[in-house]
């Protein structure tokens, strides 16, 4: 048994394949007055509805396919990370309740969520010096944000990260490969029809279409958007202050490694989600999955930092101090 996403995603995979667009005009939307009219994806993501749109059959299911996106991505994130036993975590983390759940009713989220993690882990490598691992993550993360909204904030976290450790040079290739990879996968499908793509991908999500959306919950930003139209516009504004004080944050102390950017990014997104007027508990997979793969990766420090030094005069026998007292390294 589906969710309604999935019947959403094959639906437009349909509209893609046979019409060239996934979306209903505003006009076909203003004539349904229905949710079910609506599609809050973006065209990277409806391309795992195609498979059912081309034919039948159990494995054209999309969320066979989100699946196996998810344990790619996220079994080469591990791999990366130098996690020992990849293979093994990974089947521990798609069997898990938190990823497991959602993959047999849904899963749509955990493509954009498995690819953020290989983003991640691929800034690690990054920031540790190797800059094009810039291009890479700028390739993974991309991909997430042109699949979901859900990723875009990843997008400034590690664009901040690699401003402070490695450069504008890490940057731009970083936003060049996020760019790039926007436009190839929905540069064309959101041109040919703006309006509708906007209706359908901005104004829905947000509660400002014609049909609200049936995503029910009783986290406070769905409480106060049921209050009226002032506390729908109150979830909105502490919305977008909860992103500009994770955004400040980012600036007056950015993060040392692209361990610190995860977890700046996991308290962002649950953020978001609390206040958030049309959402729902199952969006908590991407703080739960983020932290529980932070922990997992533990990557070390970047070089030169406290630690690393630490560390270094350790293993040259030099003196340490450990809660205000002088040892030796041998004691």
């Amino acid at each position: 048994m589906a969710q309604p996403e999935v019947a959403v995603i094959i639906r437009s995979a349909e509209m893609l394949v046979h019409h060239g667009t996934p979306y209903a005009s505003p006009a076909a939307l203003a004539a349904a007055h229905s949710w079910r009219a609506y599609d809050p994806y973006l065209p990277a993501l409806i391309v795992f509805g195609v498979p059912r749109a081309l034919g039948g059959g159990m494995l054209t299911d999309p969320r066979i396919w989100f699946g196996v996106a998810f344990v790619a991505t996220f079994g080469a994130a591990v791999r990366i990370a130098g996690v020992p036993r990849p293979v093994w975590w990974t089947l521990l983390v798609t069997a898990s309740p938190v990823v497991a759940l959602p993959l047999a009713v849904g899963g749509d989220d955990l493509p954009v969520f498995g690819l953020m993690c290989l983003g991640l882990a691929l800034a690690s490598r990054a920031s540790r010096g190797n800059w094009p691992w810039a291009a890479a993550a700028g390739l993974a993360i991309g991909l997430a944000a042109a699949m979901k909204a859900t990723a875009w904030p990843a997008v400034p976290v590690l664009a901040v990260l690699f401003a402070a450790r490695r450069g504008w040079r890490a940057v731009a290739w970083f936003g060049t490969a996020v760019v790039g990879v926007g436009l190839a996968t929905d540069g064309i499908t959101v041109a040919a029809q703006p309006a509708a793509a906007v209706a359908n991908t901005v104004l829905y999500p947000l509660g400002l279409a014609k049909a609200a959306s049936p995503a029910g919950s009783m986290l406070p930003g769905h409480l106060l958007a049921g209050v009226g139209t002032w506390g729908h516009w109150m979830a909105l504004a502490l919305m977008a202050l909860a992103g500009v004080g994770v955004g400040i944050s980012l600036i007056i102390r950015p993060p040392r490694d692209a361990h610190g950017a995860g977890w700046r990014l996991a308290l962002g997104l649950a953020l978001v989600f609390v206040l958030a007027p049309a959402s729902r508990v199952g969006y908590f997979v991407y703080p739960l999955g983020l932290a529980a793969w932070l922990l997992l990766s533990r990557w070390p420090e970047l070089p030169g930092d406290l630690s690393a030094d630490r560390r270094a005069h350790r293993q040259d026998g030099a003196p340490r101090t450990t809660r205000g007292r002088l040892t030796s390294s041998a004691g």
